[in-house]
Order: structure tokens, then sequence, then C-alpha cells
């Protein structure tokens, strides 16, 4: 096959195939990373997830969306608060693992 025919290809079928953010609480997009892992290909999704954090790879990303919808799921959401400081500790950085849903 030509090459210049498979990269044109290859562009109608990403302007065809509508770009959006990972959510975990929507089946289809569940669905969708499942088959994404099964058949090792992102080929068959009829969608692209786009990555939202700089330094985390798609997999990666969408592993950790994943693991804190299940979390939040069975366990309820969790934010940090003031009261959960030990006395006269002092939180220099905000916590990177608040789990948001």
């Amino acid at each position: 096959m030509n090459t210049a025919r498979v990269e044109i290809m290859s562009k109608v079928n990403l302007q065809n195939r509508p770009i959006v953010a990972f959510n975990p609480t929507k089946k289809e997009h569940r669905k969708i990373f499942f088959d994404a892992m099964k058949y090792r290909t992102w080929g068959r999704a009829p969608i692209r997830f786009w990555l939202e954090e700089d330094n985390y790879n798609l997999i990666d990303q969408i592993q950790k969306k994943l693991a804190r919808f299940y979390m939040a799921r069975e366990f309820g959401s969790f934010e940090f608060t003031e009261t959960m400081l030990n006395e006269g500790e002092i939180r220099t950085r905000t916590n990177p693992h608040f789990i948001k849903v």
C-alpha cells in the first residue's frame, strides 16, 4: 500500500473520532478502555481520550482515574481537612493524593 495513502487514511481516521476526557463514571468509557487493553489497540475505539496531565501516559492516567472511581464507590470520597493534622503539625504542601470523583 502506498505510504501517502496510509497517511491520508490515518488523518481521516483521526479526524472522524472525537477527542474527549476519560470519565470513569461513564460505562461506555470503561468499556472502550477494556477493549483497548483486551485487543492491545485503540483502533477499534469510536472516540479518543486526551491526556490531561503532562507527566503521565494515557494508560496510567486512566488506571489512576479508575482506581479513584472504584475506591470512592466502595469507601466514599476523601478530602483532606485541617482537622486531620496532628496537634502542632504544619502541612507545607497540599496532599497530591486526593480522591476526586
